[in-house]
This record gives structure tokens, sequence and C-alpha cells, in this order.
């Protein structure tokens, strides 16, 4: 079981795309901190996910679009963002990795929820599955 499962996230509305200009940097950096396998697609897009282990298909959460230079990453994806139960243990995980996180925060509306960036500066932000309780 990859790092990913372990931390319990879970995709919501399909995967997450995310724009970079170094592809190969971006995917050893995706693969080496969530523990994904990565394969290219049909339109030279970079997929990251994993095999579930309960119905051996391919779940695909991240996927990485190659950004042309002069080309700026806010036409990709404006602000992706990944769920879970298990926000603290997440967060947790994350930063023993190395991530530079955000706080964990709360918005005007209750959720909470916390952000990072990845090597080429996309804000990713992760949130508490709607219906979860927080726990410290």
């Amino acid at each position: 079981m990859g790092f990913w499962q372990l931390l319990g996230f879970r995709r919501l509305r399909g995967p997450i795309t995310v724009g970079v200009k170094d592809m190969q940097r971006a995917v050893a950096w995706y693969r080496d901190l969530f523990g994904l396998d990565s394969w290219r697609n049909s339109r030279d897009e970079v997929v990251l996910g994993y095999t579930d282990a309960w119905t051996k298909s391919i779940i695909t959460l991240v996927i990485l679009v190659q950004i042309p230079e002069g080309r700026s990453n806010a036409a990709v994806a404006r602000h992706p963002v990944l769920f879970t139960k298990s926000l603290k243990r997440v967060f947790d995980g994350l930063v023993s990795r190395g991530t530079v996180a955000g706080p964990i925060q709360k918005d005007s509306g209750g959720n909470h929820f916390f952000q990072l960036q990845d090597l080429e500066g996309n804000k990713i932000e992760i949130c508490l599955e709607p219906g979860s309780k927080y726990r410290d």
C-alpha cells in the first residue's frame, strides 16, 4: 500500500490537474512524496495514481500537463483540491516528508483545510472531507 492510501486521501469530482514546466522533476516530486505510479496518456500528459487493492481498477489522482514556456499555469488549474477524512494525519505525514505546508485553518463556513505547494509553486488545497469531524 502506498503512502497516498495510508494517508486516507479520497478524490471527489475526479482527479486534480496541475500544470508544470519541468515535467521530469514534477513527476519525480509527486511520485516520491505520495508514492504514486505514473504513466503517459494519449494526450502526452503524465497521469499519477494507484491500483485499488479491492477492485483492481486504476485510480487516477493527479494529471500533470506540460505548460509551454511563457504561459501561465492559471489556464490549466486554478485551485486543485484533495479531500481526506484524516486531515491532521495527512498534514503530519506530508510535513514529516519535507513538504512545505501552511497551517491547518478553518474558513468562515467551518471547513478545515491547509495548503501546500509543489516544486513549481502550484498550490494544492487539502480539505477535510464533507461530513467528517476534525480531530487534532
